[in-house]
């Protein structure tokens, strides 16, 4: 498929404006009018790139590749709303800020997991323009009486 197609595609599946997809991806309005406008059938990697990460896609979708996706319904899994936001926040996110997304998960994940049957400690997380600086867990029994719990 040729890729101004495949974007126009992913364009509208997401309901992204031509303003939207420049703004999300760091390009300017004209380089994204220009690959639909000019239906250019291949585009430079470095442009590739930035739209795979701004529309949180793989670069074989955007490529025109069928993805191997597996729909979440064959696992048995009913999302509510809430979990679906969280996915589609998550989607949006650059490299960093999934990999701050995984690692204070896998916490959770772990602790969780472990301490299933004992109070459950609170983890604190400090996050200073756009880093997380400090990571520690608080047991519910450390806090003082003045401290509201979740």
């Amino acid at each position: 498929m040729d890729f101004y197609l495949t974007l126009q595609e992913i364009m509208k599946q997401k309901g992204l404006t031509i303003p939207e997809v420049a703004r999300s991806c760091g390009l300017t309005d004209s380089t994204v009018r220009s690959i639909i406008d000019r239906k250019q059938k291949k585009i430079a990697l470095n442009i590739a790139f930035k739209l795979s990460h701004g529309l949180g896609v793989s670069l074989e979708r955007l490529n025109g590749e069928q993805v191997d996706a597996t729909p979440i319904q064959d696992f048995g899994i009913l999302l509510n709303n809430a979990e679906k936001e969280f996915i589609k926040k998550y989607r949006t996110l650059d490299e960093y800020g999934k990999a701050a997304v995984d690692s204070i998960l896998n916490i959770e994940y772990k602790r969780c997991a472990e301490q299933a049957d004992s109070p459950r400690p609170m983890v604190m997380a400090a996050a200073r323009n756009g880093a997380v600086s400090q990571i520690e867990e608080i047991h519910p029994d450390e806090l003082p009486d003045n401290t509201p719990l979740p």
